[in-house]
């Protein structure tokens, strides 16, 4: 029993090692249908996915992974003209790439500012000064959206 407890951690450094050499599936969805245009010297449209950061912090980075996940399920990319992957490979990939951009820029997104409505405004200026106007006969209709 000593042995094998003592060869564990020999297994998961091992197993551990596989797993880092492991190509990821994207990396493979590119190797196949992007890098012959987007990588290593082929850049078109100025995009060289084999340099491109994955840190999605990033705003620029993150607006790029966007566009290449818009065009993706848009089927503009790859180009007719170039091997397709098929439905569940484009799947697969959006649904990698989905979640973590989403999360990636709902933790962007700053306080969303919206208007006051006519009441609301002329509450406002009465608790700001202190008075007792009406001002909401004096402001323009609201839209629909209040």
């Amino acid at each position: 029993m000593q042995p094998a407890l003592s060869s564990l951690p020999l297994l998961v450094l091992l197993v551990s090692s596989s797993i880092t050499r492991a190509e990821s599936p994207h990396t493979a969805f590119f190797k196949t249908h992007c890098y012959s245009c987007h990588a290593e010297g082929a850049t078109e449209g100025g995009l060289d996915l084999s340099k491109l950061s994955s840190d999605l912090k990033e705003e620029k980075t993150l607006a790029r992974w966007v566009r290449i996940y818009d065009r993706v399920r848009e089927g503009e990319m790859p180009p007719p003209d170039a091997d397709q992957p098929t439905a569940k490979e484009r799947t697969n990939f959006l649904e990698d790439f989905g979640q973590p951009i989403t999360q990636a820029h709902a933790a962007q997104k700053g306080t969303v500012l919206r208007r006051l409505n006519r009441q609301e405004y002329e509450n406002t200026i009465n608790d700001l000064f202190g008075t007792n106007l009406d001002l909401v006969s004096l402001l323009p209709e609201d839209g629909r959206s209040h």
